[in-house]
């Protein structure tokens, strides 16, 4: 079993769409997945078939005083997924709340991914990672956030970084990428996500990418990021 936590370097990055797409692609694979939305915006169940206006999630049943599994939901492709919801948590009570589903979890799961928000670490509370991955975009932002994080960071063994929403139309993202390709050499997983319209599309449809547009570039993408995370995992579990 392996704890993967999937977070934006900077807000806008798409942590969201890598960390529910990559969790539908090790479904595809066969593996029984957990995703956990620890991001209080409420947004990942739109890529499981989760209405956007259906507010319930775990947060909402444990300010009801019920068990977190009460809020377990599974896509019709066989994700099990728990939505954040919109009830309003204290950052400290959110991490009790993961403390307990993960020492319950994984005697049942292959994988679980979370979703973190940006800059919270799971370290800071005694949660270790298997596999921490960072997600950056080739914008300026991102460039400049990351270069902070790095000088204020160390960069452990479990963390990698994605690359996401790279356009080679545009000169300024391939320039850029070639600045992240120099800043984060082998911390930087071989598989990029590139911009892809049937991202959006699909996402729309209240689906992912693994379900609905399996002819997509990003489904081939988001498989061989899935290749390349299970590749790592079990290098680290040797």
């Amino acid at each position: 079993m392996a704890v993967i936590s999937v977070q934006a370097i900077n807000s806008g990055s798409g942590a969201g769409t890598v960390a529910a797409n990559l969790a539908a692609s090790y479904t595809e694979r066969g593996q029984k997945v957990l995703f956990i939305e620890l991001d209080s915006r409420n947004l990942v169940g739109c890529w499981f078939g989760h209405n956007a206006l259906d507010s319930d999630g775990w947060s909402n049943v444990y300010s009801l005083g019920k068990s977190w599994k009460s809020a377990l939901f599974k896509s019709p492709a066989g994700t099990y997924f728990l939505p954040y919801g919109d009830a309003s948590l204290d950052i400290e009570i959110a991490v009790n709340v993961l403390t307990e589903m993960l020492s319950t979890a994984p005697s049942k799961f292959d994988s679980i991914i979370i979703l973190l928000p940006v800059g919270i670490s799971l370290e800071n509370y005694g949660i270790e990672c298997d596999l921490a991955i960072k997600v950056v975009n080739p914008s300026p932002v991102s460039v400049m956030t990351l270069s902070r994080w790095l000088q204020a960071n160390d960069t452990t063994d479990n963390i990698r970084f994605v690359m996401n929403a790279c356009r080679h139309d545009v000169r300024l993202n391939l320039d850029l990428t070639l600045v992240l390709e120099e800043m984060l050499g082998d911390k930087l997983l071989s598989s990029y996500i590139y911009f892809d319209i049937s991202i959006q599309e699909t996402f729309a449809e209240l689906s992912n990418v693994m379900v609905s547009a399996p002819y997509s570039q990003s489904h081939i993408e988001f498989k061989q990021l899935a290749t390349v995370t299970m590749s790592y995992l079990e290098q680290r579990q040797r």
